[in-house]
């Protein structure tokens, strides 16, 4: 069973003021974005009587973060961009362990596809200094600002998985099975490692299923965040395949 309801839609955005004060009043946004010099006291006061956050973004940030061009708020639906990792592991969907990854850039990436593909959350274990965030937020686009970004400890996240009975799917080059080979939908938190080293052992015991993702060249890996990517395009296309997507806005 899917935690979050059978609409699994990933059209988490909403266009315009009309639309997002209308949104709004329905309950169903949990983040406002907005071009700095917009004039929408209304969306600005029901937001601050109901507690919904408004980020302020640059034309700039408008135009990068719109699905189509023109407008200058967004609404945010569907998922909730702050969450404590006991919240997120208990809303179920679609989590992302990146367990280990230490370089900011290959972070903000994997940030980025998680939050596009409609994941449900990232949890990080590395531990993290702010000049890691920072540019690892920059490389995401600022996509953290959309989806929960948890770190913590490779114990914490495997705990709180289990106690909340989400599926462990590592990415690894010693799985035995390929990823449409395995239920990539539901409850599921899917790890890729360490550019390095990984993932780790603690990890890799914890898991319910080790995937491989084929390789047929002379490079011994692909790129951290292709594999993420693969993984996540696979887990849509199994959605897909069931019914569960709503592509409708």
């Amino acid at each position: 069973m899917v935690k979050n309801g059978d609409d699994l839609g990933l059209c988490m955005q909403v266009r315009g003021p009309d639309a997002v004060f209308n949104a709004i009043q329905l309950g169903e946004v949990t983040l406002v974005l907005m071009q700095k010099e917009a004039d929408y006291p209304h969306i600005r006061s029901i937001c601050k009587e109901k507690n919904i956050p408004v980020e302020e973004g640059s034309n700039t940030d408008l135009w990068r973060m719109s699905a189509e061009p023109g407008f200058d708020v967004l609404g945010l639906k569907k998922r909730k961009p702050i969450a404590s990792l006991d919240e997120l592991c208990a809303s179920g969907g679609v989590i992302w362990i990146l367990d280990g990854v230490e370089y900011a850039t290959n972070i903000g990436n994997c940030l980025r596809t998680a939050e596009v593909s409609g994941a449900a959350g990232v949890v990080i274990t590395t531990s993290a200094t702010n000049e890691l965030r920072r540019t690892a937020t920059r490389a995401s686009m600022r996509a953290d600002r959309f989806i929960p970004t948890i770190w913590a400890s490779c114990t914490e996240v495997i705990e709180s998985c289990k106690h909340h009975g989400i599926r462990i799917v590592v990415a690894e080059d010693v799985g035995s099975s390929k990823p449409w080979e395995v239920d990539l939908t539901g409850d599921i938190a899917m790890v890729v490692g360490a550019e390095r080293y990984g993932v780790s052992q603690e990890m890799m015991q914890a898991a319910d299923k080790i995937v491989r993702l084929p390789m047929l060249g002379f490079v011994p890996s692909y790129n951290l965040q292709v594999t993420l990517a693969a993984m996540a395009l696979e887990s849509l296309r199994q959605m897909d395949e069931k019914g569960l997507l709503n592509l409708e806005d």
